[in-house]
């Protein structure tokens, strides 16, 4: 089951992962991650 607000936030996961996202993006992406498990998990 996906979390709500996921689907957002999954294509840049990979680009995060290496360090390639920037700015507000890899803030968001950030502050998600903190309270979503599943993504943490992907």
């Amino acid at each position: 089951m996906e979390a709500s607000g996921c689907g957002e936030y999954r294509p840049g996961l990979g680009v995060y992962a290496l360090g390639r996202l920037a700015g507000a993006e890899a803030e968001a992406l950030s502050a998600h991650l903190r309270g979503c498990p599943p993504c943490r998990a992907e």
